[in-house]
């Protein structure tokens, strides 16, 4: 009977860790020009290595979205505009085990442009309007603070 408690409790915490092991996200929310959000648009993640599509979600009518399922590691992320008339884009960043908050300024003129910043990370991306964003990759904020583009206190996931 121990044994089996054992083998049990083993199971458990085998399958809790395989669980786990695809709990990070990306969230965040497109602008446009006007600082409105913009629906519609298709964002995905992919390999970076095989080319192969991760994760997919599609902008809600604020310009939120989410990709969950994702495993800590680097990824490159492309915007697919659709029919709503802006530029698409495309980065590659690195995805923390907790979750990366990318942002991203879109435009009919030029191509959109991401902010990103760990998820937890004791920064608030402050995303304004038209394309004065800057790219952030893997959560180093470098000398951004300083310019305006970042304020201190929790990152905060666009709710859903």
């Amino acid at each position: 009977m121990k044994s089996l408690l054992i083998t049990a409790s083993a199971t458990f915490f085998l399958l809790l860790g395989a669980l786990n092991a695809d709990c990070a996200f990306v969230s965040g929310i497109i602008l446009g020009p006007a600082g409105k959000g913009v629906g519609s648009i298709k964002i995905s993640a992919f390999d970076p290595k095989t080319g192969s599509v991760i994760g997919q979600a599609v902008a809600d009518a604020s310009g939120k979205y989410k990709i969950s399922g994702l495993s800590p590691g680097t990824y490159k992320f492309s915007l697919d505009p659709g029919t709503t008339g802006m530029k698409g884009g495309s980065a590659t960043d690195s995805v923390p085990e907790h979750g990366l908050i990318v942002n991203w300024n879109v435009s009919p003129d030029e191509d959109a442009i991401d902010s990103a910043a760990p998820a937890g990370a004791g920064v608030t991306a402050a995303v304004g309007t038209g394309l004065g964003g800057a790219i952030v990759s893997g959560g180093i904020l470098g000398g951004l603070a300083g310019s305006g583009a970042f304020s201190s206190g929790p990152i905060q996931s666009p709710s859903f």
